[in-house]
């Protein structure tokens, strides 16, 4: 086996930071939107239990709708991780071995932003979605 230039590792190292960062980004949105899941289950389990009849039906239907988006930009959020660290696993093999697999970085990085996107549309969704709640929950306009 060859010995692995210090060059190399030192570029591999280098080029892997950016995504790092980028896979802390999308854990800290992880975190927020496994809060978001609490809270709406929470609520939910509030509404059922305790509210009367009248509007919990229409109130149900919306948080269990949030929870779905919710669910969804938690899933696309964890594939576009997933995705980054593969990208990192590839920028790494590719600088240390003579075996190049740059070509697979372009559609990883690619699906990785489309996976985030979706994400982040669900999320704002969601958010439009919680308004609409509030708006039917409290007295008066806002």
């Amino acid at each position: 086996m060859l010995p692995i230039p210090p060059t190399s590792l030192s570029k591999a190292i280098q080029l892997s930071v950016a995504p790092v960062f980028l896979i802390t980004g999308i854990f800290a949105f992880l975190g927020v939107l496994s809060q978001r899941a609490a809270r709406l289950f929470d609520q939910l389990m509030t509404m059922v239990t305790q509210q009367p009849s009248g509007n919990r039906d229409h109130l149900v239907r919306l948080q269990k709708r949030r929870m779905l988006l919710v669910n969804w930009a938690f899933s696309f959020s964890t594939l576009a991780a997933i995705l980054v660290c593969f990208v990192v696993m590839v920028l790494f093999i590719s600088a240390v071995s003579p075996v190049d697999l740059s070509l697979l970085v372009i559609p990883a990085f690619i699906l990785t932003m489309a996976f985030l996107i979706v994400a982040l549309f669900c999320f704002f969704r969601e958010l439009r979605m919680s308004m609409q709640v509030a708006r039917l929950r409290l007295p008066g306009d806002f």
